[in-house]
């Protein structure tokens, strides 16, 4: 949203508008993309959407809880990078508009009940002897004209012939255009064509091809028509001419279909279709599109959930406090890491929810790869709003906050951009849940400052003697140790011949592979080369060595002794 900063008047001024919306983008540095599910009133639903940058993520969802999701993953903290690139599925059950007009059929971009609202109108240009097509939709004070179509680029005849003709020949069942014939002659007796051009697929397939070698010729002019936009169509798609007079003055080729599809190719609101074996329409007035519905999400998410498990994603946030859903997410969490794709999950649920609430929804979790967010909370957004968010579309902030930091880095303590929080817990309270596997903020004062944070990292498991089961970061230390020496081996020695020296070589890789952990990527603390053992038994070889994985700093203990100092004067 622009921000004014100027003077409110009407007389003379310079006013500027500031729009910081793409301010909020992608951190590039992230290796952990996240996806985000959730309502909005724009995008097509149910598909996955790459986004990269704010600007791009509004035009396409226009609003609702997913866009502010995304601005809230992106902008989750006052001194922490935000998410990398995130995948977005909007969940409602959204149809487009429709209107069809003979061989016309205009179909919304936009999906949902607000795509009736979009109008068209179809007009003729009396000046032009052309075409002119709208496109409105006044609740985002949109209006666009596309004139002179049709007119693709005119044939005239300079010779000595007394006349000269251009056809345009057109398949009686595909209704394409198959040939354009150039013929001259003294009479109508006596003319002949001069050139064939197979129109369609081959040389002459693209209108700027055939134009330009009427041109090359002897006698002939083809000029294409300046007005209206590029008009290099595919030749296939030429309106029919019969024998048309060239040597008096130009005669224009048209493809009014193909010209108005092309014009409105980039149009925001409309697409165009088009049914050659039916006539097209002559005019028509400002006409709404009609038919388009938005329904609530489905009940059961996990045919979307499908859609997302080879998107190269990491973490994933359903922007729902359905308990249903949270166990659906859980569930295919469970079966990807069973098939090697090692994913996790940021659930959270409604407001201001008690301990015994939050308690609840852990327990019926339990997994390692799920995460409860039990906050909700007030934060501003870009466009001045002051919101109050759920804890489910704090999950997303949160998530923001761990896609945005190294892998292995604990979200312990890092800041959050919120004002505040709908439930203040007790000092004990937080130990409560944060020891029951739930993430907590807390809100701290010192003398210089005053912030929220997040307390720790658990995941919704519970159970302390399973560290890396327990803990997010951990985790993912685990996850991605475990895929990149799992994708090294396969790639690198699965199928290749075993030699006396194999056992040896493999040995040599995994100890490289190990120091670009300790040495680049910091995902161990260290590890003993002599610990590494390979044994090859047949066409099964066995590896086995101990590292020290990276982890995050949890508690420091500080010891200050005082003593007394003796004055004397």
């Amino acid at each position: 949203m622009a921000t004014s900063y100027g003077f409110n008047r009407e007389r003379p001024r310079t006013e500027v508008f500031l729009d910081a919306s793409n301010l909020s983008s992608a951190n590039v540095a992230s290796e952990k993309p996240l996806v985000l599910l959730g309502s909005a009133t724009g995008g097509q639903p149910h598909v996955p959407h790459a986004i990269t940058n704010f600007s791009q993520a509004r035009d396409l969802f226009r609003g609702g809880e997913l866009l502010d999701a995304i601005e809230m993953a992106w902008n989750p903290s006052p001194n922490m990078p935000g998410a990398g690139r995130i995948y977005a599925v909007r969940t409602d059950e959204a149809t487009q508009a429709k209107l069809s007009k003979d061989a016309l059929t205009f179909v919304s971009k936009l999906y949902g009940a607000d795509a009736n609202s979009i109008q068209v109108e179809y007009s003729d240009n009396t000046i032009t002897n052309s075409k002119r097509f709208s496109v409105y939709f006044t609740k985002e004070r949109y209006e666009q004209t596309y004139d002179n179509i049709g007119n693709i680029f005119t044939v005239q005849y300079k010779g000595e012939e007394a006349q000269a003709t251009v056809s345009v020949e057109v398949d009686s069942a595909t209704k394409l255009a198959t040939k354009l014939v150039l013929s001259s002659g003294a009479d109508a007796d006596s003319m002949q064509a001069l050139r064939t051009y197979e129109l369609g697929q081959g040389v002459y397939q693209d209108v700027n091809v055939l134009v330009n070698d009427i041109n090359n010729l002897p006698d002939f002019e083809a000029k294409m028509n300046p007005l209206g936009g590029n008009k290099n169509i595919e030749t296939q798609f030429l309106d029919k001419v019969d024998a048309a007079d060239i040597k008096a003055g130009p005669v224009t080729i048209t493809a009014v279909a193909a010209d108005l599809v092309n014009q409105t190719s980039n149009d925001p609101y409309i697409a165009i279709e088009v049914d050659r074996t039916k006539a097209m329409p002559d005019t028509f007035p400002v006409t709404n599109l009609a038919g388009a519905k938005t329904e609530p999400a489905p009940a059961s998410w996990s045919a979307m959930f499908s859609k997302i498990a080879d998107l190269g994603a990491y973490y994933i946030v359903p922007l729902s406090s359905n308990a249903a859903i949270h166990g659906e997410l859980s569930q295919f969490l469970r079966d990807e890491s069973n098939n090697g794709n090692q994913l996790r999950g940021f659930v959270g649920g409604g407001f201001a929810e008690s301990i015994e609430s939050l308690r609840g929804r852990q327990m019926n979790l339990r997994n390692a790869r799920v995460s409860l967010v039990g906050d909700s909370v007030t934060r501003r957004m870009s466009d001045g709003r002051i919101y109050n968010a759920p804890a489910y579309m704090y999950a997303a902030q949160i998530a923001g906050i761990a896609s945005g930091l190294p892998v292995g880095e604990p979200l312990t303590y890092k800041h959050m951009n919120v004002e505040a929080l709908d439930r203040k817990f007790t000092g004990d309270q937080l130990d409560q849940l944060n020891n029951s596997g739930i993430i907590m903020t807390e809100f701290v004062r010192t003398r210089t400052s005053s912030h929220f944070r997040v307390v720790s990292d658990p995941t919704t498991y519970n159970i302390s003697s399973e560290p890396v089961q327990n803990r997010v970061s951990l985790g993912e230390v685990s996850d991605f140790l475990t895929t990149e020496i799992r994708t090294v081996l396969d790639e690198e020695y699965i199928g290749t011949r075993i030699r006396s020296t194999s056992a040896s070589i493999i040995k040599n890789r995994v100890e490289s592979f190990l120091d670009q952990q300790k040495n680049v990527d910091g995902l161990i603390v260290d590890y003993n080369p002599d610990d590494v053992q390979v044994v090859i038994s047949g066409n099964v070889a066995r590896i086995s060595f101990t590292v020290q994985p990276s982890q995050g700093l949890d508690y420091i203990n500080v010891y200050i002794t005082y003593e007394d100092q003796e004055l004397t004067a």
